[in-house]
């Protein structure tokens, strides 16, 4: 794999963060001619660049861009190919932002700019590099993605339509510039711990070094579609299948189910989670689908519940949310202060003894009502 990178020129955007980052410092590890590094944030650029420089002097060069801007991209081509002696021979178009917002509130500004970003971020750049990689008799071009490209999830229409689209381009081009020895690929990095979660991740992320080396090895295999994780794998494999259309319907209905109820919660009120029986059927939807999910024992009866786990997905609002509700739900004394959400019994039991991580929600299992067995959530 590192002999494909050795003595190329590689720009990358959003570069001075997460997974960009970590492309720059293995490509260059991997002995890189050069790396130019482009990113909208000046002071992690600035940071971020001289620190590899110092590490590989003479390799690395800054350069802030905003993808944004169509000028500012084709910029950033010219001076990235100025630095390598007129030569680019890889362009990570990896800047990019994961929105989430219900379709009814998304602006028709916010959908300009999910596309500015997600889709036309990556055009630009396509468009500035290509006559350089033609004049050179080849390069490639890698273009990151996501699986909710496969899978769209609900109150992610702008993410998921912006990067759908993106998918699209980059296939197309694939075969169409083939014959030109221009490669594309379309990257999948995976659910990634980057700042964008502001330290909120969830337990099944990966590192972004875990996925740059992903992405770097397909790239070098000159994969179509870099997929870097098992879940996003089998995400894709069954996103299309007639056979798993039932269960995928039920699976996808059953998050936007979940993100309703968070766009919905009353401030006074105790969040409402799903009931075990809803979590019987999810889970037999998921074993049809061969989705992964996660069950865990509730107590010494032997019940098992289910909690989602899903790629690329976190609430905005949730620990917010629920950090309020933290308050409501036991005094000082651990007495209840609120009634059962479905039977309004105030009889409700602390359970300390489930042991549970963050799920897709950022809820853990804190309370049962002893009448109707309810779960109550917590954060």
């Amino acid at each position: 794999m590192k002999k494909y990178y050795e003595t190329k020129l590689a720009v990358v955007t959003g570069g001075a963060s997460g997974i960009g980052l970590a492309l720059c410092e293995m490509l260059l590890s991997f002995g890189a001619k050069a790396v130019i590094m482009s990113d909208v944030n000046s002071d992690n650029l600035t940071n971020q660049s001289a620190r590899l420089d110092s590490a590989y002097p003479g390799k690395m060069l800054g350069i802030q861009a905003d993808v944004t801007e169509r000028e500012e991209v084709a910029e950033l081509i010219r001076r990235a190919a100025e630095f390598g002696a007129g030569r680019i021979d890889f362009l990570f178009n990896n800047a990019g932002l994961s929105l989430a917002k219900s379709f009814d509130e998304a602006t028709y500004a916010d959908w300009k700019f999910a596309f500015d970003v997600n889709f036309y971020g990556a055009l630009h750049g396509i468009k500035a590099v290509l006559p350089i990689m033609r004049a050179q008799g080849g390069g490639h071009i890698a273009n990151t993605a996501s699986g909710i490209g496969f899978i769209p999830m609900a109150y992610q229409s702008m993410y998921s339509a912006s990067k759908s689209a993106l998918i699209g381009l980059t296939g197309s081009l694939r075969y169409e510039l083939w014959d030109e020895n221009i490669r594309f690929s379309t990257i999948i990095p995976g659910t990634v711990d980057t700042p964008m979660w502001e330290g909120k991740a969830p337990d099944t992320a990966i590192t972004p070094e875990q996925s740059a080396r992903g992405i770097l090895k397909g790239v070098a295999a000159n994969e179509r579609i870099v997929i870097v994780t098992e879940p996003d794998r089998i995400g894709a494999a069954n996103a299309f299948r007639p056979e798993t259309a039932k269960e995928m319907d039920e699976y996808l209905l059953n998050v936007a189910r979940k993100r309703q109820k968070l766009q919905q919660a009353d401030m006074k009120t105790v969040m409402s989670c799903i009931t075990e029986q809803e979590l019987k059927r999810s889970t037999q939807a998921l074993l049809l689908a061969n989705i992964p999910f996660e069950t865990r024992k509730l107590d010494d009866n032997g019940i098992e519940l289910t909690e989602l786990q899903v790629s690329d997905d976190i609430f905005d609002n949730a620990c917010d949310v629920i950090e309020t509700f933290e308050d409501t739900i036991f005094d000082d004394q651990d007495r209840p202060r609120e009634k059962c959400p479905q039977c309004g019994s105030t009889d409700l039991e602390r359970r300390d003894d489930f042991d549970c991580k963050k799920s897709i929600t950022g809820i853990s299992w804190i309370a049962q009502c002893r009448d109707c067995g309810r779960l109550i959530p917590h954060h």
